[in-house]
This record gives C-alpha cells, structure tokens and sequence, in this order.
C-alpha cells in the first residue's frame, strides 16, 4: 500500500500522468514539424508508439537499478548517446 492506494492503482495512475505529459509534448512536436514544413510521411505513428512505449521503458529500466538517481542517470545518458552522438556519427560516416 502506498499512500492508501493498491501498487496497481499507484502505477497505474503513474503511467496515465506520464502518458499524458508524452502526449502533450508528442502534440507540440508534430505541429513543430508540419510548421516547419517538414516531410515526415507517417511521423505521427512514432510519435503514437513513443507515447505509450517511452513510460513503459523508463519504468523497467528503473527497477534494474539501485537507486531512483542511478536509473534516471542511465535513461538520460543513453538518450544522449541514442539522440544526439549517434545520429552525429552516422551523419559523419
């Protein structure tokens, strides 16, 4: 029991709030990209996955570690290299 509530309800009610901020910003992000006249044929359909997948990932990938500080750590430096060094690499190959 956390806080009165069953660990189902507890991250249950997680996964909506987070889905609903990746929605918001998935939102921002598409219209930044038909704003700026980007071709993206079907963008949208990654941006539906991340929404629901990105959560879910973060969740696992913070129970395989120690501490809370440990796996939110780990997720921003492999989004760092995944997001910004490898597209830089491949772009230089």
């Amino acid at each position: 029991m956390i806080s009165g509530s069953s660990m189902t309800a507890y991250w249950l009610g997680h996964y909506i709030a987070d889905v609903i901020v990746c929605s918001l910003l998935s939102a921002v992000s598409i219209a930044a990209y038909h704003g700026f006249g980007i071709k993206l044929p079907n963008g949208w359909a990654l941006f539906l996955v991340m929404i629901f997948s990105n959560p879910a990932f973060l969740y696992f990938f913070s129970f395989l570690m120690p501490t809370e500080e440990a796996g939110s750590l780990s997720v921003k430096i492999i989004y760092f290299l995944f997001g910004i060094i490898a597209p830089i690499a491949v772009s230089i190959l």
